[in-house]
């Protein structure tokens, strides 16, 4: 060893004995104790994410619950529409009927190529 060696381990000698083992000790520990400390925030992070899609899925199922009562809603809307368009058309060709047989108006007494044009 060189004399400038000799002379940085015995400074490093020096600084230890005089700040002690403690810095030694809590650095020895911080290595030890670190990985751990991270392994339980990670942890603690992914059980927060993993609440949040349950929460997510359960809202999703809901919503598709609600979905499904609105299509109900809807089908029975449209049948009774369907009913409602057939009954209209009967009545409006009931309509037509009564007033191509309408003798009680003037114009059909009067001529008959009315009939053709309507």
């Amino acid at each position: 060893m060189t004399p400038d060696q000799i002379m940085a381990v015995k400074a490093t000698a020096d600084i230890l004995k005089q700040l002690g083992a403690m810095p030694l000790s809590a650095l020895l520990s911080l290595m030890v104790f670190a990985p751990w400390g991270v392994l339980f925030l990670v942890s603690w992070n992914q059980s927060r994410r993993f609440e949040a899609v349950v929460k997510m899925y359960e809202a999703n199922i809901e919503l598709v619950k609600n979905y499904k009562e609105l299509v109900n809603g809807y089908r029975s809307i449209v049948d009774n529409q369907q009913e409602l368009i057939i009954h209209a058309t009967q009545t409006l060709t009931q309509v037509k009927d009564i007033t191509m047989n309408n003798l009680f108006c003037p114009l059909v007494r009067k001529d008959k190529k009315v009939e053709a044009h309507i």
